[in-house]
């Protein structure tokens, strides 16, 4: 009988060993940690400086008043379209005469639009030519150093994914001095752009747009996303997954833009590695993939 009972009760702390060594194992094993990876592949590498910008007409005329007299109200409004000697409004002086229009084009400002006195000169409407159209974007002094006549330019943030090809048509040599959001005292110059090709009519003038200047273009590179990079010390390095697992990689870098770098060694293409590490990813991590890109 008491063999039998130490037998039972052999079988049940063996049971129970089993189980809490089961327990612990599900406790601390390590569970895999989800995170995005990127392979590596082979593309052409721009060297992009991203700006915002206004467009604004090169072709507009400010109408003033030709005469001292009495001005009678005006009728248009910012957008609406006019023709060349159109009537725009009429001033009461000797005699009665009509204010023409000096040009096809929308008007764009008005400077007047009520009635009564009016002195020689002063300014009653602005009327511009929405087929010149030009962006104007401020740079930093050491930004405008690398942009050029001619450097190629995509005009992006009007909606729905459209984008422009222009070019810089001019680099003003007169810098001066902004005040940045936060206060502090920048060097700037202007820079212009022409369209490629003619710009929707739609677009209108003082529009506020988005301008990436492509300083320098690289065929066949090996890109990594500036995303996945971090550093170890002075150098650049990367988490490079071999078999789900997470490994400390240092590359060397040639190039790098405000989105991407050429990489010239420590990769290879068809390499994958962890794009936006946070602080979970360590040396030898086990992974999972959310996405693959």
């Amino acid at each position: 009988m008491n063999k039998k009972s130490n037998y039972v009760s052999l079988l049940v702390y063996t049971t129970l060993l089993i189980i809490a060594l089961l327990c612990l194992w599900i406790l601390t094993r390590t569970k895999p940690l989800e995170v995005h990876y990127h392979v590596i592949k082979k593309a052409t590498f721009q060297d992009v400086l991203t700006i915002d910008g206004v467009v604004r007409s090169n072709d507009k005329i400010v109408v003033t008043a030709f005469a001292n007299g009495d001005l009678e109200p005006i009728v248009f409004n910012v957008g609406d379209p006019v023709k060349k000697n159109q009537t725009l409004g009429i001033l009461r002086w000797d005699a009665i005469k009509d204010i023409k229009s000096p040009m096809d084009g929308v008007v764009s400002k008005i400077y007047r639009d009520s009635p009564g006195p009016i002195n020689r000169g002063e300014p009653i409407i602005e009327i511009l030519n929405p087929d010149r159209l030009e962006v104007m974007v401020e740079v930093l002094t050491t930004d405008a150093v690398r942009i050029t006549e001619g450097t190629p330019a995509i005009i992006d943030g009007l909606g729905q994914d459209r984008k422009f090809d222009a070019r810089v048509s001019r680099v003003s040599r007169a810098g001066f001095v902004k005040l940045s959001a936060l206060g502090i005292e920048e060097e700037k110059t202007n820079i212009y752009l022409k369209f490629v090709n003619p710009p929707p009519r739609t677009l209108g003038n003082n529009y506020h747009v988005e301008v990436r200047f492509v300083i320098s273009q690289t065929e066949n590179s090996l890109i990594v996303p500036n995303s996945a990079l971090f550093k170890v010390g002075d150098s650049w390095a990367v988490y490079k997954v071999d078999k789900d697992k997470a490994h400390i990689q240092i590359i060397q870098i040639d190039k790098k833009s405000s989105t991407e770098a050429i990489v010239s060694e420590g990769l290879a293409a068809g390499d994958i590695i962890v794009d936006f590490p946070n602080d979970l990813v360590s040396e030898g991590k086990t992974l999972k993939p959310l996405s693959i890109e």
